[in-house]
């Protein structure tokens, strides 16, 4: 029995996104930041709090590629996917670390025409199913 792994996380773009090999192809490796704003009672009426998650992403072939050309640092993306463990040891060698990232499968953006700094309309970036995994052309989707 397969159980359910996936993930939708809305946030932005904390690092550039960075270009591995892996084998014949490879991934593009970014993290995003995912804020959450919340009330306790001991907060002011007209304050919130902020709960931040880090979380690297992983987006292997072309649809790694795509996110080395359109990511900067500071867009706002929603990213679908799985979530895989990693296990390894560190520099110091003395305990096995485990790392948490997303493997994205769906990333959606927001442009931006960074020389007038109009917003233009959203994109998607899509990993097909298909046997080399192309990626779809990217296509409006909507404003967010």
């Amino acid at each position: 029995m397969n159980h359910l792994n996936s993930i939708l996380l809305e946030g932005v773009v904390c690092s550039q996104p960075e270009w591995k090999r892996a084998g014949r192809s490879g991934f593009a490796l970014f993290s995003i930041a995912s804020h959450r704003y919340y009330r306790t009672k001991d907060t002011p009426e007209d304050e919130w709090e902020d709960e931040v998650l880090f979380m690297e992403v992983l987006a292997w072939s072309q649809l790694g590629r795509k996110c080395t050309e359109l990511l900067d640092k500071g867009t706002a993306v929603k990213v679908i996917g799985r979530l895989r463990q990693y296990s390894y040891l560190p520099k110091d060698g003395e305990k096995k670390a485990v790392r948490t990232s997303i493997v994205a499968r769906h990333i959606e953006l927001k442009l931006t025409d960074r020389a007038a700094g109009a917003q233009q309309d959203s994109v998607t970036i899509d990993e097909e199913q298909g046997e080399a995994g192309e990626l779809s052309e990217p296509i409006v989707l909507y404003e967010y």
